[in-house]
């Protein structure tokens, strides 16, 4: 008698990783389910870093290999016998399904071909190209043409034997031929394979292997591959593929030799000298014994809640990951009913001196709505109320109808990957489609995005005035050196604001900020003398660096119209986001009217459309150290009262069956 499992929802989903906290942190798993890989041959070496990558948490995946299993596969390759004869993406595919349901991916099982190349790059962030150079000499190239071209990064993996070695070409890190030049056009397209493979070098050869390669160079005979050696490959290739997510540098040269790290003798005598050490530390920590039995914690009506109805949760979640201005998180849900929540804002987050009528508070409502329609099939149903600052108003009520299975793992990632970016970017031209793409995705919401190169020179110096005129303001510094939250202390007791980190501080401006925020007639004196005009420069600075933008407009400035667009500028952004690309919002160049005039202008607006949100758009030369503070969820929520007493009646019910 079989056994039968229910598929866990889509809501569950941090509990697929939960044994990765500690090793991997938060923004890396987010990196994670944002990512998309691009695994260009399914076999051993390519399949190897695809399973371990699905657990790890990846959200998505291009699968391509034109090749079907044969009997000589089982010894190294992700198959059993009842696969052989069948297509190997298609195979892989069934199996990472079969580990994460919501995986998205996206196979290619005639390979990759001149006719798919383009489209199999589209949303990638990184390769990884176990493409057999014997056989596709000329397909390897165009896929390093392209990456080279599109600043993609590309692990190539070969196995020696024992030796799992990397190559890893960071195109995104310099502008460079493919292969860095070490191999040329025309043996490519000749297939002369010794002069394909010169950009392995020689020095990573062992020297247990040189005698098989100088035969396979002759025969053509298939390399020799050993399981433990395409495990290793897997372990190599997972975490390289997580530091190129990171933007983190990686050596060009990624290698394990497990034939030499069994004949080594000194690393084993160093592992052994800390022993002694070790063993006196988990002794005095055994000698501690157990802490004191923690105080059992108190759970809130609306966490017991919202535990009941994960779903909900799960959407709440991502709302509260949506941006909104000077991160100050203003939203407040009333749980209705298990469908329906109520989307409000809180009033003791108003901004009056940066927000006075409550704009931008609007547009951080319908972020958050695009939010939970990113990860959730939803309606939505505006209120009829105008005035924002109104004491009663709300925006309207979300229908939530359930998570979305297909792209859920990585719509969360983006999500969790979005953020403001304040540091100089990598400057690669946004494809004319991607801003097309970006213009339909809005136009349900009457809103305009444009993107496009623009001057940065004239940009920065309309942000710059815009920016001196703001920081000249009493008000508007006193604003916002209050949401400035310049400790982990200060983080962790408001959990909103700008974060050094967020703001692009270093130690020294950090200290300064502190100063002059606790001294704030000292802060108020300075002004006239500088300080207003020093931070003005230090706020635009990054504007002058080359990058693109992105500018959503608007052409309806009803309560309504202000929500939509707040969707449209979150859908903008995730789409950027789902396209590997980092945005800033620099708001300074369209702070006043003529400036808003002079903006539309540059983008082409009509005379009935108003910029609302500009953002510079790029390739991350630096991801931010952390995301941006969050509060806790049952902070942001309340429980409708009727809805609290059925909750409470079925929660009292379930604890007396279990008991």
């Amino acid at each position: 008698m079989g056994l039968t499992t229910s598929v866990p929802g889509p809501e569950r989903l941090d509990e697929f990783v939960m044994r990765n906290v500690d090793v991997v942190s938060a923004q890396e798993q987010s990196a994670l389910r944002g990512g998309r890989l691009l695994v260009a041959g399914c076999g051993s070496v390519g399949a190897s870093l695809a399973e371990p990558l699905v657990r790890m948490g990846i959200g998505s995946l291009v699968l391509a290999d034109p090749e079907s299993f044969d009997l000589h596969n089982i010894n190294r390759q992700a198959c059993v016998l009842a696969d052989v004869g069948r297509s190997k993406a298609r195979v892989l595919d069934e199996r990472l399904h079969a580990i994460n349901p919501y995986l998205d991916t996206t196979v290619y099982d005639e390979g990759l071909t001149e006719a798919n190349l383009e489209a199999s790059l589209t949303g990638v962030s990184v390769i990884f190209d176990a493409i057999d150079a014997a056989s596709s000499p000329w397909v390897k190239y165009r896929v390093h043409q392209l990456a080279a071209e599109r600043r993609i990064p590309v692990i190539s993996g070969f196995d020696f034997g024992g030796k799992a070695v990397l190559y890893v070409f960071d195109y995104r890190r310099k502008k460079t031929r493919p292969f860095y030049g070490r191999a040329s056009e025309e043996a490519h397209r000749e297939g002369r394979l010794s002069e394909c493979l010169t950009w392995l070098g020689y020095t990573h050869f062992p020297a247990d292997f040189l005698p098989v390669i100088s035969d396979r160079m002759v025969t053509k005979q298939p390399w020799p591959q050993v399981s433990y050696c395409v495990l290793a490959m897997g372990a190599l290739g997972t975490r390289c593929v997580l530091e190129l997510l990171m933007c983190r540098r990686v050596p060009h040269i990624v290698a394990f030799d497990t034939h030499m790290k069994m004949r080594g003798r000194f690393a084993r005598i160093a592992q052994v000298a800390k022993v002694p050490l070790r063993l006196v530390d988990a002794l005095v920590a055994a000698k501690k014994g157990p802490s004191a039995t923690p105080a059992v914690a108190q759970v809130s009506p609306v966490d017991a809640v919202l535990a009941a109805h994960p779903v909900l949760r799960s959407v709440i979640e991502a709302m509260v990951l949506a941006p909104s201005p000077h991160n100050c998180q203003p939203w407040h849900f009333t749980v209705l009913n298990d469908r329906e929540i109520q989307i409000g804002w809180d009033r003791s987050r108003a901004l009056p001196a940066v927000d006075p009528e409550g704009f931008a508070i609007a547009y951080g409502l319908g972020c958050a709505i695009e939010a939970a329609a990113s990860v959730a099939d939803i309606g939505f149903r505006h209120s009829e109320q105008e005035d924002i600052l109104a004491p009663d108003y709300v925006a309207g009520v979300l229908t939530v109808h359930g998570l979305k299975a297909d792209g859920y793992v990585r719509a969360r990632g983006l999500l969790e990957s979005r953020t403001s970016n304040r540091h100089r970017f990598i400057d690669v031209p946004v494809a004319d489609e991607v801003g097309r793409r970006c213009d339909r995705l809005v136009a349900p919401f009457r809103s305009r995005a444009v993107v496009m190169k623009q001057s940065n020179a004239t940009l920065y110096r309309m942000g710059h005035r815009g920016a001196l005129d703001l920081f000249r303001s009493r008000a508007y510094m006193d604003e916002l050196f209050d949401f400035m939250r310049l400790s982990r202390k200060e983080v962790d007791a408001d959990p909103t604001g700008f974060t050094p980190d967020g703001l692009g501080l270093g130690r020294a401006e950090t200290f300064a900020m502190a100063l002059l925020r606790r001294l704030a007639p000292l802060r108020r004196a300075l002004s006239p003398l500088g300080l207003a005009r020093a931070m003005a420069k230090n706020a635009t600075a990054t504007i002058r660096s080359p990058s693109s933008f992105a500018l959503i407009a608007t052409s309806d400035f009803t309560a309504r119209g202000r929500i939509d667009v707040g969707r449209a500028i979150m859908r903008t952004w995730l789409e950027l986001t789902a396209e590997h690309l980092v945005c800033q919002p620099i708001d300074f160049p369209i702070s006043t009217p003529q400036g808003r005039d002079a903006v539309a202008a540059m983008f082409g607006l009509t005379s009935g459309e108003r910029p609302v949100v500009l953002l510079r758009v790029g390739r991350a030369k630096v991801l931010n150290a952390s995301r941006s503070p969050r509060r806790s969820i049952a902070s942001f929520c309340a429980i409708a009262p009727d809805f609290h007493a059925v909750a409470t009646q079925a929660h009292n019910v379930a604890d007396e069956v279990l008991a």
